[in-house]
Formats: structure tokens, sequence, C-alpha cells
């Protein structure tokens, strides 16, 4: 979040690391800005996560962050559990594909951002109190009726 992550490009500033390109797709320099918000393949995998879930998922969290956000309750946790898994699975593909010199195709990292999204949002909340949203937890399949 605080631009923390040991970018190829951060790490050549500090004089540990030659290659400055992304490790994704070799077009631009690897920052953290680029790997989360500019990077074609993230930009992929976000548009069929988005695809998936209906609505557009601010990976820059200022929907979140703005005191006041119309997002409240059930909606914000389901965003912000998007967000997380977003930036979790792209930094590990990126290490994947630092380590192993393997990409995983966009529509399959989605699949894994929307079940690992799934799994946080079923183990954050109840299922029997929702009312008119649990129609919508049971679109995406976070909530079974019995």
């Amino acid at each position: 979040m605080n631009n923390g992550l040991n970018t190829r490009a951060k790490l050549a500033s500090f004089g540990f690391c030659q290659e400055h390109s992304c490790c994704i797709c070799e077009n631009s320099d690897e920052t953290q800005d680029h790997l989360f918000f500019q990077c074609d393949y993230s930009q992929r995998v976000l548009q069929a996560v988005e695809k998936w879930c209906g609505f557009r998922v601010d990976v820059t969290m200022t929907v979140l962050a703005i005191p006041g956000s119309r997002m409240k309750g059930l909606k914000q946790l389901v965003h912000c559990q998007l967000w997380v898994s977003c930036y979790y699975h792209v930094w590990l593909e990126r290490n994947t594909a630092r380590l192993q010199a393997v990409v995983t195709s966009p529509a399959k990292l989605a699949e894994r951002i929307i079940t690992d999204a799934k799994t946080r949002i079923m183990s954050k909340v109840c299922k029997t109190k929702f009312g008119q949203d649990s129609v919508w937890l049971r679109k995406w399949g976070c909530l079974v009726i019995r």
C-alpha cells in the first residue's frame, strides 16, 4: 500500500537488481503502480473479476478510504475482499513469474481471486441475517439456502 513492495525498479534503485522490467509483461519498469494498475496482464485479470462480480473493483481503494463513501456494510466487505484477493494473487503471480518463469492466464488467475474472495467472504459473514443481501450473496455462491 505504501510502496513497500520490493519490485524490480525499487531493488534496482538500491543496487540489488539489474533488471527493471516487469516479470509478467516485460513491457515496462516493474513499479508497484505498474504491477497493480497499469500492467496489461493485471488489467485483464481485473476486468474478468469485475465481469464476474458485476461492479467495478476500485483497486486504488479510494472508494473505501473516503469518509462518507456510499459503500457500506456487506457491499463494502465484498469489495474489500475482492481488493485484497486481487493484490495478493497478482503479487503471488509476479513472484511465480520471477522465480519459475511461468505466467498463469488472466482468466485462470481471476478464477483463483474469485474463489479466494468467496472463501474470505464466507468466513466473515453470518449466513442467516442478510435479508435482501442474501440474494446478492446467493448469486455468487457465497450463501446456500437450506
